[in-house]
């Protein structure tokens, strides 16, 4: 029997971070973990290195299918995906999370001249 376990993504403007669920020992990273500084920490690079080392992980742990999540919107989407598949992780679903805004604060009130 396959294992499957939640792989969570969450894309933001200037990280990537991963954690899994459903496991004896449960793993976060994230780009700056792995010793991307700066800028480079939002690339598609830093995303796909990030996958590549769940990757590994799981394999590790002799886990072959996953549920993937992803929040947010960031540039490293299809990065992840391409690097979990580098690593011979076959992906059963992928789940968008994004929360999205209902209606957003009230505006200013407009000046008058």
């Amino acid at each position: 029997m396959k294992k499957q376990i939640n792989v969570y993504f969450t894309l933001t403007a200037n990280n990537v971070c991963g954690v899994t669920q459903n496991l004896k020992k449960n793993i976060s990273a994230s780009c700056g973990k792995l010793g991307f500084k700066g800028s480079n920490r939002s690339t598609p690079h830093a995303a796909q290195t990030l996958a590549e080392h769940f990757g590994t992980y799981l394999n590790n742990q002799k886990i072959n299918e996953i549920i993937l999540f992803f929040k947010g919107l960031g540039k490293g989407r299809r990065s992840v995906i391409k690097g979990l598949q580098k690593q011979k992780i076959s992906i059963f679903e992928i789940i968008d999370k994004t929360s999205l805004a209902h209606n957003g604060c009230r505006p200013k009130k407009k000046r008058r001249i």
